[in-house]
């Protein structure tokens, strides 16, 4: 037999073109993607929790490191008052001695806003912005503890009588060596601006609130208005998520600030005055970073997941469906009848070339047991041929009947003999329909009676 060519890319494919490999092992990989991408999202609400969780322990921290700086303003205002209460010119309140003096310390201490000295009757003796002024302090509650404890005192926050402002007042009495008062110096500090910086965070609005034990605010302020301070300064804080917080012993929560902006809040509590200060950061800013960052390694994983798809869906075509197509071409002629046919795959392909091989090898099997039957038929017809013609020539008449009745053989001698027709016998009748066609020709009218009904 005439050996096909080799099956390949150009052959005629019977695969049904519609329903490639490459669409299951795409599912497959969507599969194996799929659950890693659930999972992703499914993550990034943790991880928005773990970045507010994150946000709470840093304002924290930042809020007791704007605690810190409290005490350390008190300590040196303190430590300010203590040095200017031994100088001459404010223990004898020699006026324009101590508005020079006061006025030069003034302008080099940005941390507080104006300096005094008050009598022990609460008039004010001299100040850093005027030598003379028109000022009694003797209603202020921290003077009068002042006076009384012969110590020093941070009021709480009041407003200024002179620009009616919101300040925090430092006050260190000048004691003799008899314990007497004989003046009282008096700072007011600026708590509100630059000395108190937001540590470092960078959202734009991120923000800081100090209250005092009555949960007025002392000072708020935040980053896009860090040296304006916002209407709230002066007035209590209004029941609320903000309020109960401040209150409480709480080191970290969330609530919305004066402006109405959800906050993560870090609180701390400051002494002088007694009072708490809070260092916030906008939820929506951490939240929308932490998804932010979420969204990006899903991004990457679909890219990822779409360059695998396109890889496989041209990668399978190369080295997959085409090598099965030759497959399929191959056993779709040997089905036919062409058992020449060989399928020919690249070195590629891998363990299809055991599929490859099964099949040339199943051919060849079939070509040569077809090869034997064609030889074995031919080898048949020669002894029939042969069997036919010795019957045929035979001077004796020769019938065989085999077990059912059915005459299977008659030759023509035994035609001649028994005067049977020829399209009678090769139509194969039984015994019994050859009976009685010769009893229908008389053939057995000589014999008796009996005889002739038994051949019925």
């Amino acid at each position: 037999m005439q050996r096909s060519p080799p099956l390949g890319e150009g052959s005629p494919s019977a695969v049904t073109r519609g329903r490639s490999l490459r669409i299951p092992i795409l599912v497959l990989i969507l599969l194996a993607i799929g659950p890693l991408l659930a999972a992703r999202f499914w993550q990034i609400g943790l991880e928005a929790e773990r970045a507010v969780a994150v946000a709470q322990d840093e304002a924290a921290v930042h809020a007791r490191l704007a605690a810190a700086q409290h005490r350390e303003l008190i300590a040196r205002t303190k430590t300010f008052l203590d040095v200017l209460a031994r100088v001459p010119a404010v223990r004898q309140t020699l006026v324009d001695q101590c508005h020079m003096l006061l006025r030069d310390l003034a302008r080099n201490a940005p941390w507080q806003r104006r300096l005094w000295v008050v009598r022990p009757d609460g008039t004010a003796a001299c100040g850093s912005h005027s030598p003379r002024v028109d000022l009694n302090v003797a209603d202020r509650e921290y003077f009068r503890q002042a006076v009384a404890t012969r110590s020093f005192v941070v009021s709480d926050y009041i407003r200024s009588k002179v620009q009616d402002e919101p300040i925090i007042v430092a006050a260190m009495p000048v004691v003799d060596e008899d314990g007497s008062v004989e003046a009282v110096a008096l700072a007011t500090l600026n708590v509100g601006l630059s000395e108190y910086p937001l540590l470092g965070v960078d959202q734009s609005s991120d923000s800081m609130i100090m209250v005092d034990r009555n949960n007025v605010v002392v000072s708020w302020r935040t980053m896009t208005e860090a040296d304006v301070p916002v209407g709230a300064a002066g007035t209590a804080l209004p029941d609320g998520p903000l309020a109960e917080l401040l209150s409480s012993k709480a080191k970290h929560g969330e609530a919305p600030g004066p402006d109405g902006i959800e906050r993560i809040w870090g609180v701390a509590s400051i002494s002088e005055p007694a009072g708490r200060i809070a260092i916030g950061v906008s939820k929506a800013e951490v939240v929308a970073h932490a998804r932010s960052s979420a969204a990006k390694s899903i991004g990457i994983a679909a890219a990822v997941g779409a360059l695998a798809a396109l890889a496989v869906w041209f990668g399978a075509e190369l080295l997959l469906v085409r090598n099965i197509r030759t497959l399929a071409d191959a056993a779709n002629q040997i089905g036919r009848g062409n058992l020449g046919a060989r399928p020919q795959l690249p070195a590629s392909a891998g363990e299809l070339q055991l599929v490859a091989r099964a099949l040339s090898e199943m051919a060849s099997g079939l070509e040569q047991r077809e090869g034997e039957l064609r030889a074995s038929r031919v080898a048949l017809d020669e002894k029939t041929a042969i069997l036919e013609a010795t019957l045929e020539h035979m001077d004796q008449g020769l019938v065989m009947v085999d077990s059912n009745s059915t005459v299977r053989v008659c030759n023509a001698r035994a035609m001649d003999l028994l005067g049977l027709p020829p399209a009678l016998m090769l139509s194969r009748p039984s015994i019994r329909e050859v009976l009685k066609y010769q009893l229908g020709i008389g053939e057995f009218d000589a014999f008796p009676e009996h005889l002739r009904k038994a051949g019925r």
